[in-house]
């Protein structure tokens, strides 16, 4: 399923939908920035991409900005995770169902584990593992909701 039939399905108009400049970062001498994805001003997805060559006026900028949008909305979702892993944060989240804001994963480069936001407020951390053998489909301190991972 793509972006926009997903956010069509969910009954929210296109007219809803906004991006917005987060922030650059450098990382080994290449510019790359990072923007929101917002429906109804909620951010609902976070890109990043590497800067084009040339931008240089606020015109430039926002076409940029618009064109990864649109980027976005053509993407087609793939599944996050794999079938033990949505299986295994369903069955954690049931009691919360309709309070599990977002999951992320977060560690260092030998471990690695998963935070669960219920309610705003970041709770339980799972236990810990290797880092790189499970939910390698989710990046390190990205939030995703529930949708998004599909439990």
């Amino acid at each position: 399923m793509k972006n926009v039939e997903m956010i069509v399905e969910k009954g929210y108009d296109l007219k809803d939908l906004d991006i917005a400049f987060n922030r650059t970062e450098k990382e080994n001498g290449v510019l790359y920035d990072r923007f929101d994805i917002l429906i109804k001003q909620t951010k609902v997805s976070e890109i990043r991409v590497k800067r084009p060559d040339g931008i240089k006026e606020d015109a430039d900028f926002v076409d940029y900005a618009d064109r990864q949008l649109m980027r976005w909305l053509d993407h087609e979702q793939g599944n996050i995770l794999d079938k033990a892993e949505r299986r295994y944060l369903r069955s954690y989240s049931k009691p919360f169902r309709n309070s599990v804001d977002a999951v992320a994963k977060v560690g260092g480069s030998k471990r690695e584990s998963i935070m669960v936001q219920i309610n705003g407020e970041p709770s339980i951390p799972f236990p810990a593992f290797e880092a790189g053998t499970m939910y390698k489909g989710m990046q390190k301190y990205r939030w995703y909701t529930p949708d998004e991972l599909k439990i």
